[in-house]
């Protein structure tokens, strides 16, 4: 009896998370701001209401005009995808399965079940991409893995701001890119979901768990090559620009003198500023940062019991309590107690190791 009850409670949410539409959501989200802005309006509560309410209706009908072009819709349990066509959200969805799959694999404990399902918008190209979400030039994709939250009037003394509130504990997920040929960037994206969901299990608390900004980039990195492996090697291509450093050919690269020389270019990257960073550095810093991620992650993860430690250092806010971290794991299976030491020579053996001498090493 109880059984049957539990089901009869479990089925409607169920459904109901399976047939979440943002598209409409976003809509009648932004006409029932605009109804609450003219409604204070009235009592005099906004000075420059008009601008405010043309601002807000210009954005409601860019999100009409969004919406009628997304005709494809496709979802599962975890994920709804829309797109221009039905055969771009089938792909994309089939996608998202796959970064899941791998994630799960290695972290079994995600265990990702959201209580509606991670809302995915994949735009046509990239000019539609940045003008719908309002994106800057240069950003590929991006995520919000948050507690759910609302544009609310919020009051400040006399005067008032239109805020996103949080309003609920519910995880609310929403990653939006545009279609490419290969889904590099989506798998990194989605991998930003998951791992949100590693650090932030549950919905009993409102507050979120932050995690490392280097550590967070780095492990979608990971992801994304474990799916599309030529990544990876774009990644290490910028690092290697960046130090001028040149891998030997086969042919050549038994010269020590010559391999010594490219040694004398690498220097050893500074790990705790890095993972002490909150911010994205500008410009072009921007790509060594992904890149050194990157490598640094994979490191991590290569090493015995690699997720683990992983999983362990995402939730320590210091880097020199990271340190302490890595040490006890280096302890605890038998590894060289050296800290972060260990990791610079391999990561100058990984940048000054040609690509198919790699390939031939990690061949089964």
């Amino acid at each position: 009896m109880l059984l049957r009850f539990w089901l009869i409670f479990l089925l409607p949410i169920a459904l109901l998370a399976a047939e979440r539409n943002i598209l409409d959501e976003e809509v009648v989200n932004t006409q029932q701001l605009i109804s609450e802005i003219k409604r204070l309006d009235k009592r005099g509560g906004i000075s420059n209401s008009a601008e405010v309410v043309a601002h807000w209706q210009q954005e409601l009908a860019l999100i009409q005009q969004r919406n009628s072009r997304f005709k494809g819709r496709a979802a599962c349990r975890e994920f709804a995808v829309y797109a221009e066509t039905q055969e771009v959200a089938e792909r994309y969805l089939k996608e998202a399965q796959s970064v899941l799959d791998c994630y799960e694999k290695l972290f079994p404990r995600t265990h990702f079940l959201p209580a509606s399902p991670a809302q995915i918008l994949i735009y046509g190209n990239e000019q539609d991409y940045s003008k719908y979400e309002h994106i800057p030039a240069g950003i590929v994709g991006h995520t919000h893995a948050m507690r759910s939250k609302k544009m609310t009037i919020v009051k400040r003394g006399s005067l008032y701001s239109i805020e996103p509130v949080t309003n609920s504990n519910i995880k609310d997920h929403r990653l939006a890119t545009y279609r490419q040929d290969v889904p590099y960037v989506f798998a990194h994206e989605t991998s930003h979901i998951l791992t949100y969901e590693l650090v932030n299990p549950g919905r009993m608390s409102i507050t979120d768990v932050e995690t490392s900004l280097f550590l967070n980039e780095g492990l979608a990195e990971y992801f994304s090559a474990q799916l599309y492996p030529d990544g990876f090697e774009k990644r290490l291509e910028v690092l290697r620009e960046t130090y001028g450093i040149t891998p030997q050919t086969i042919e050549s690269q038994l010269k020590e003198v010559a391999l010594e020389e490219q040694f004398s270019k690498m220097r050893d990257i500074p790990l705790e500023d890095y993972l002490k960073r909150d911010a994205y550095p500008s410009g072009a810093e921007i790509l060594q940062f992904y890149s050194e991620a990157t490598l640094f992650v994979q490191w991590l993860m290569q090493l015995p019991g690699g997720p683990e430690l992983v999983s362990a250092l995402l939730v320590t806010p210091d880097p020199q309590q990271m340190e302490a971290q890595l040490r006890h794991h280096q302890r605890k299976y038998n590894l060289p107690v050296t800290g972060w030491a260990q990791y610079q020579p391999y990561r100058k053996q990984v940048l000054l190791t040609p690509r198919k001498i790699q390939a031939a090493d990690h061949a089964p």
